[in-house]
């Protein structure tokens, strides 16, 4: 089992977390202050940021959006002093709140954060249609992603810095695969009345320097053909880095 060396400046660990239902209208910045406030109480010697009002220096993933779950979060953590992150997963898991859950930790090697690192995600997008023309004829929603995903450009309005801009999706659009789901699977959900549910299976670019959310994803399948996807739910499965042109998961 790996201890932080002692011999460095700096402590650092990296942790695989998920977030369930229960936390996913927890925004972004609010798990950030959960985590710190966890390790407070946890007495993790987290380091802390210099000025007025310090930080702990966490440094997470790829934020998730408000309503979206996964099994795939990560965040890299910078101590005071050498712990154990085993014993670090397991202290801070009896702090976090039901939906956070540390599901691995590992000393942290690589030089660049997990936040510089992103390149890639993974993701389940469960929609529903009330399209009329398209509801019993299961395989026109298939058959329209498909035909959509051959084309040369795929363009859509999205919204920056700089403002709102019309840009190409295609090359951020990895894999996709489409699926006519058992409604069985939405028992007791207010979805469960209609007729055709689909699971979306989508690798999408990710990062600081390119970066796809599902919801726009979706939003770009309805802007070029007529199906009306409505998204019942959004589950991270992975986040992926590229080293060396390898996709990588970060631990």
């Amino acid at each position: 089992m790996e201890v932080v060396s002692a011999m460095s400046n700096k402590f650092n660990i990296r942790i695989h977390f998920m977030r369930g239902d229960e936390v996913k209208y927890i925004s972004h910045l609010d798990i950030m202050r959960t985590f710190g406030r966890a390790m407070r109480r946890a007495g993790i010697p987290v380091a802390y940021t210099q000025g007025f009002n310090p930080q702990p220096i966490i440094v997470f993933g790829l934020p998730l959006a408000v309503g979206v779950t996964s099994l795939a979060e990560y965040a890299d953590i910078e101590l005071s002093e050498a712990v154990n992150p085993i014993d670090l997963k397991d202290t801070l898991n009896k702090e976090l709140p039901v939906g956070l859950r540390i599901i691995d930790a590992v000393v942290m090697h690589d030089q660049k954060n997990i936040m510089s690192s992103v390149y890639m995600a993974s993701y389940e997008i469960f929609v529903y249609t009330e399209k009329v023309e398209v509801i019993n004829k299961k395989d026109v929603v298939i058959i329209k992603i498909k035909k959509l995903l051959r084309k040369d450009k795929i363009e859509i309005e999205k919204e920056g810095k700089k403002g709102i801009k019309e840009i190409d999706i295609k090359p951020m659009i990895f894999d996709v695969d489409v699926k006519d789901m058992d409604k069985m699977n939405f028992l007791g959900n207010k979805y469960a009345d209609y007729r055709d549910i689909y699971k979306i299976t989508a690798m999408l670019r990710a990062g600081g320097e390119a970066n796809l959310k599902p919801d726009l994803f979706i939003s770009a399948i309805n802007k070029y053909t007529d199906l009306d996807l409505k998204i019942i739910r959004i589950h991270r499965t992975g986040l992926f880095i590229n080293r060396d042109g390898v996709l990588e998961k970060p631990m």
